[in-house]
């Protein structure tokens, strides 16, 4: 009996706050603008945005949601950003926006708190030229959302864990806002049901084990499952084209992944993936994987993106004849252990193969041709690079820090300022290298050397100390 009173009167509760709930309308005959009717509006209120185009000579953007309330549209009403702003921030917990056009050239949404639900929304990247970082829906640190029936154009829903702060020290910092902690509700917790990315069906799967996605998906996210192919899709014009997070033994065959705003492909906390195939053009980054371990990339490629193959906290793997071409680091590693990259083509990059903080990395049998600034970088990484082909690079391979190096039967050729560069690494071992017709030096060492072993190699001109 007691429980059932309890009960009723919490429902008196919720239908009294209901019928004290106000409307407050932006348009004509009311607010001004969003921003004031969301200041003056109570938890519980509902803002309805009137017909018509809200741009920034009506609106400042970003504008903030900071208590519990329902923002709805009437047919028509479109918000609009400027370039590199985005539209709305939802930083209170229980918030839903429902059935408005967003017009973005950054984020639609960014929801930045729990419970948050869009519904019946339109988001739409207006202006290509503004796709690198462009998205939909950024889910940055929210769990138990509801994403039900909206449309994206050109661009998607991306996930991740909290945004950087001192509570996340210590934990895999990602590319850009990304980043991962170890709570997989970020991940896990969503519900997301009859969404379309670029006219095609978003894909999300949490806790779903031998799992084969279906072909025909505009976006795929992936999170808790085992046993998971992805085979034969085209996830391009989307902002993140396929999540896969804390997942084991994960299958990725012949995915497109072109003009994505933020990733092509992401991976994190996997354990156990092969990924052949598997292509991104004119993306931001193309294909990210971190905090993982156990992976094999072959046949995969990079061309024309802002950043190519990434490996952060990534652990025991292999990149394995894939190609980075025209991308700002071809090839990053991060990190990690007992990494290999082998028969690898990496052309007109700014830096081909950059390797920082990275234990054991092996660099095998790769061919790196006309990158702009450094063909391979070693920065405090103990290495091993042996029968690789250096032609036409500004610099061939440029190594620093106190690590173990070891750089043998490579070729480096037509060097434009250095063909090897080596400061304070005093474990080094340079063995029966052949430089040819350098440009400027053919190796030059800085500061502490007192380890370096040089023998068998056919210098084009003499050893440079500093």
């Amino acid at each position: 009996m007691k429980k059932l009173v309890g009960m009723l009167f919490a429902l008196a509760l919720l239908c009294c706050a209901a019928a004290h709930a106000d409307e407050l309308t932006v348009g004509p005959g009311g607010f001004a603008s969003l921003s004031e009717a969301i200041a003056q509006a109570q938890p519980g209120d509902t803002v309805r945005l009137c017909a018509g185009v809200y741009t920034e000579d009506t609106q400042t953007y970003p504008v903030v949601i900071d208590k519990p309330l329902t923002l709805v549209g009437e047919e028509g009403a479109v918000l609009e950003s400027p370039p590199f702003t985005p539209l709305l921030h939802v930083a209170a917990p229980d918030v839903t926006v429902e059935s408005i056009d967003f017009r973005l050239l950054r984020y639609g949404i960014v929801g930045l708190a729990d419970w948050l639900t869009v519904k019946d929304c339109t988001f739409t990247l207006y202006d290509d030229t503004y796709r690198v970082s462009s998205c939909g829906i950024w889910l940055a640190g929210a769990r138990n959302a509801i994403l039900t029936g909206n449309r994206f154009t050109g661009c998607g829903v991306c996930l991740a864990g909290p945004p950087i702060s001192e509570s996340s020290q210590g934990k895999p910092v990602l590319t850009g806002l990304f980043e991962v902690g170890e709570d997989t509700a970020f991940f896990t917790s969503h519900t997301m049901e009859d969404n379309l990315v670029n006219e095609k069906p978003l894909y999300y799967f949490a806790g779903a084990n031998g799992l084969t996605v279906p072909s025909d998906a505009g976006e795929i996210i992936v999170a808790d499952s085992r046993d998971v192919v992805v085979a034969d899709v085209d996830v391009s014009d989307c902002s993140m084209g396929l999540i896969v997070a804390y997942c084991d033994n994960v299958t990725v065959e012949r995915v497109t992944a072109d003009r994505c705003g933020v990733f092509g492909t992401y991976f994190a906390y996997v354990n156990g993936a092969v990924m052949t195939d598997t292509s991104a053009t004119n993306t931001n980054h193309a294909l990210d994987f971190r905090a993982s371990k156990d992976l094999l990339l072959e046949n995969c490629r990079a061309i024309d993106c802002d950043q190519g193959i990434f490996f952060s906290y990534v652990d025991d793997s292999r990149i394995l004849r894939c190609e980075a071409a025209g991308t700002g680091q071809g090839f990053f590693f991060a990190a990690g252990n007992h990494n290999t990259m082998s028969e690898c083509l990496v052309t007109n990059c700014e830096n081909g193969v950059n390797v920082q903080k990275e234990n054991d990395m092996f660099l095998l049998n790769c061919t790196l041709t006309g990158n702009t600034v450094c063909a391979l970088r070693l920065d405090v990484s103990p290495s091993i690079v042996v029968d690789n082909a250096f032609a036409d690079n500004w610099v061939d391979v440029m190594a620093y820090g106190d690590a173990e190096v070891t750089l043998a039967n490579n070729t480096l050729a037509g060097s434009g300022s250095c063909a090897l560069y080596l400061r304070d690494i005093p474990y080094c071992r340079i063995l029966s290298n052949r430089f040819e017709n350098s440009l400027g030096s053919s190796i030059q060492c800085h500061g502490d050397m007192g380890g370096t072993v040089l023998d068998d190699n056919a210098l084009d001109k003499p050893l440079e100390t500093f």
